[in-house]
């Protein structure tokens, strides 16, 4: 994991100082690490799941005092990921899930309906019954994430300068002569469609979250939609980031003034 770290920071650098190439190298061996971290994964047997689990949920509780739901809930994920997330795999039945965990059936439903909105798990009930591990949903990731977000109380300064890098990163991934052709009706709907088009997923479901925290400033931002679809029509990776990070700053001077 540090060298993944090491790797993806001298990218960021190559993409601020618009080296491209170097970035696009230096991404490269970012997904030949990470194929390696992956290869030499392996599904945990019983007793190491208990003993990391245990250990997890000892340092969660060390960070701040959870309610017993949360703590749940992380000791479920966890399970969940320690097994390679196995999609469709049934975890177990509620009273059998109930007497694994120690909690009572209303922590244990909370814990859940939590998960559940995330898009780990699902409870089914009927003939086959009990708690399922699904597909990941990106929708239920995002949303989920936005409300930690909005929880947060971030400034629009602070996600301005977590949004304008971003969005000017992934231009600059994106292939020579493959800027796209905006269809969006807004600048959130155009900033999308570039981190898209970069081929990172990172960037993309990054991006998405942090546009969707842009609601109620799509008035403000709107005389720089025909500018960006002019920009990629004409193919100028250069003036389709200036236009970008142009509009981003002056919104950010107008919540300021």
């Amino acid at each position: 994991m540090r060298e993944t770290r090491r790797l993806r920071r001298e990218q960021i650098e190559a993409v601020i100082a618009g080296n491209l190439s170097g970035a696009l190298a230096l991404e490269e061996q970012t997904l030949r690490q990470t194929r390696r971290l992956l290869d030499s994964a392996h599904v945990m047997a019983a007793d190491e799941v208990i003993s990391r689990r245990e250990r997890a949920v000892r340092l969660l509780g060390q960070v701040r005092r959870f309610k017993r739901p949360e703590l749940l809930m992380h000791e479920i994920a966890a399970d969940v990921v320690a097994h390679g997330h196995p999609v469709a795999a049934r975890l177990g039945g509620e009273a059998e899930l109930l007497a694994r965990y120690g909690v009572s059936r209303t922590v244990f439903r909370e814990a859940v309906r939590a998960l559940e909105r995330s898009g780990i798990v699902e409870m089914r009930t009927g003939r086959h019954s009990g708690l399922f591990v699904v597909a990941p949903d990106p929708t239920n990731t995002l949303s989920s994430a936005r409300e930690r977000i909005v929880a947060a109380d971030l400034a629009l300064p602070a996600l301005i300068e977590v949004l304008a890098p971003l969005i000017a990163g992934a231009i600059g991934l994106i292939e020579p002569q493959r800027l796209p052709m905006i269809d969006g009706e807004g600048f959130r709907d155009c900033c999308i469609a570039l981190a898209r088009s970069s081929g990172n997923r990172i960037l993309d479901l990054f991006t998405a979250l942090l546009t969707s925290l842009l609601q109620g400033h799509d008035a403000a931002l709107a005389p720089a939609v025909a500018e960006l679809r002019a920009a990629c029509r004409a193919e100028d990776r250069p003036l389709v980031t200036r236009i970008v990070i142009a509009a981003l700053r002056s919104l950010e001077n107008d919540s300021a003034s």
